[in-house]
């Protein structure tokens, strides 16, 4: 193997993470190894090892990243919004341009992994705030604490659906983004206090 040229330590670490991710997007978790690495990175094992104690400290800076990603084009996405119609659209919309983008993201997002899989508890980590975020918007809105986590829950999962219809090409990045946000905002109106 012909190692690459030397990088950065920061250009490397980011290289690898790049690698891991690919590896993740292509086989799950479970697929990520160092020496799984150390292969497509075209690396010696010292190289990953300098940076990452093992794969499973990979794996989480891995997932930390995407989902830093990913909470970072929601907030940029939001900031500025008014009205919970055009906070769910930015939303919406900041995720499906970043899962096009990065297919990367929407696979360690969004893709349930089996059981066992390491990824499941992160997972559910990020499904927990993801759920928040749309817990919020309906609370700001005046609905019940408790409906609003129900709600949160729901459409999270129910964005999974439409983001899984969008990348078989069943139905375009619009329509995905304008059928999420009317079904979120028929939603809202049903568990709105009525005035």
């Amino acid at each position: 193997m012909t190692p690459r040229p030397r990088l950065a330590a920061a250009d490397r670490r980011e290289q690898l993470l790049d690698v891991a991710a690919d590896i993740v997007a292509a086989g799950g978790a479970r697929a990520l190894t160092v020496d799984a690495v150390v292969a497509k990175a075209e690396v010696h094992r010292p190289v990953v090892y300098r940076h990452f104690a093992n794969a499973e400290v990979l794996l989480d800076a891995v997932v930390e990243r995407e989902l830093n990603r990913l909470h970072h084009a929601t907030e940029t996405a939001v900031t500025g919004k008014v009205g919970f119609e055009a906070r769910m659209r930015a939303a919406v919309g900041a995720w499906m341009e970043l899962f096009a983008k990065d297919p990367v993201v929407m696979s360690i997002a969004l893709v349930r992994p089996p059981s066992n899989d390491p990824l499941r508890a992160r997972r559910r980590q990020q499904n927990r705030l993801a759920v928040r975020f749309v817990a919020a918007e309906f609370a700001a809105a005046g609905v019940d604490t408790v409906d609003a986590e129900i709600a949160g829950a729901t459409l999270l999962h129910g964005l999974v659906g439409i983001v899984e219809l969008w990348a078989a090409k069943r139905i375009n990045r619009r329509v995905a983004i304008d059928r999420y946000v009317r079904i979120a905002t028929a939603t809202l109106r049903e568990l709105a206090p009525r005035t």
